[in-house]
């Protein structure tokens, strides 16, 4: 397999033997160069749509906008395509590095949802949730691949998030999430106390030491994010339940994003729920939010009224 900086190395020297710009050259050497020190691959074979759908999340929350992302993406795609045409690498991985479009889509619930930077945000219903944690529980490694789920699901965790969790993340209720993105630690309370004592069991059952990875793959190595997605894949798969964005289904971001729109139902604010989550702006935990008009909502929002003392 070729290694990453190899492929880069030789990328810049087809670039040079283009006779291309200096400063075209330094351009695409600084994107690739984000893409790798962010992905942290050796192997160029090694990028899947996940790794590319990470890294665009990743952007996002840095502050790029759509355009941004878009011409990343680009950068990206020319480099992946001449290594295939040169046939360094002989997987198509450009055809991961799709551009975002700007749409809006209707969720089951029938609440429209458009983020800042236009991608549509999912919401796993209570069914599918229901359905999916069954499943999981079902197949092989069942109780480690519920856990799995449930820690994005209860706890708004990132993919990467959720396979470098150790035990000693975990104290007195408390969960620290140390290599968030943009380096940053943050600790909040766990809010699930059934799920919190479910895990704290399955670290004892399991012998896991206080540093070791709570999450590892059948293999017993630490779990990456490929596989993380085949299992949620394969969950949903088996449960009959679209996988996908490309095919309108579900992503493994998407239980961080259901996550967050149910503490925006339960009446959260948006400021507390981006301290739990790591959002750095509070327009990005915004694009979870849906309408909902319910008439507890209503209510809520008639007796703060009252006690603001305005008549």
């Amino acid at each position: 397999m070729l290694q990453f900086t190899e492929g880069i190395d030789e990328y810049k020297k087809c670039l040079a033997s283009d006779k291309a710009p200096e400063n075209t050259i330094r351009t695409h050497m600084s994107a690739i160069n984000r893409f790798h020190s962010q992905c942290q691959l050796d192997n160029i074979e090694d990028v899947t749509a996940a790794v590319i759908r990470d890294y665009k999340d990743y952007l996002s929350d840095n502050g790029a906008g759509g355009k941004s992302i878009n011409l990343y993406m680009s950068y990206l795609r020319s480099f992946f395509t001449r290594l295939r045409e040169d046939e360094y690498i002989n997987r198509d991985i450009a055809k991961f590095c799709r551009n975002y479009k700007t749409r809006v889509a209707e969720n089951e619930l029938g609440s429209r949802q458009k983020s800042y930077r236009g991608d549509v945000k999912k919401f796993i219903t209570k069914e599918h949730r229901k359905k999916m944690l069954a499943t999981a529980l079902a197949i092989k490694f069942g109780r480690r691949n519920v856990l799995l789920l449930e820690t994005a699901l209860y706890c708004g965790l990132r993919e990467s998030e959720v396979i470098n969790l150790r035990p000693c993340d975990i104290k007195d209720g408390f969960m620290t999430v140390v290599n968030s993105k943009r380096n940053k630690t943050r600790t909040f309370c766990v809010l699930d106390s059934t799920y919190l004592a479910n895990l704290l069991s399955y670290i004892e059952a399991n012998l896991i030491s206080e540093t070791d990875y709570i999450f590892k793959s059948k293999n017993g190595k630490k779990m990456t994010i490929q596989d993380y997605d085949w299992i949620f894949r394969n969950i949903l798969r088996i449960s009959n339940i679209p996988a996908g964005r490309d095919k309108g289904g579900y992503t493994t971001h998407d239980l961080r994003g259901t996550f967050i729109t149910c503490m925006f139902d339960a009446g959260m604010t948006a400021d507390d729920i981006a301290e739990i989550v790591g959002h750095s702006n509070v327009r990005q935990t915004m694009a979870y939010r849906r309408k909902n008009n319910s008439e507890e909502k209503l209510n809520r929002h008639k007796a703060i009224y009252r006690k603001a003392g305005m008549k």
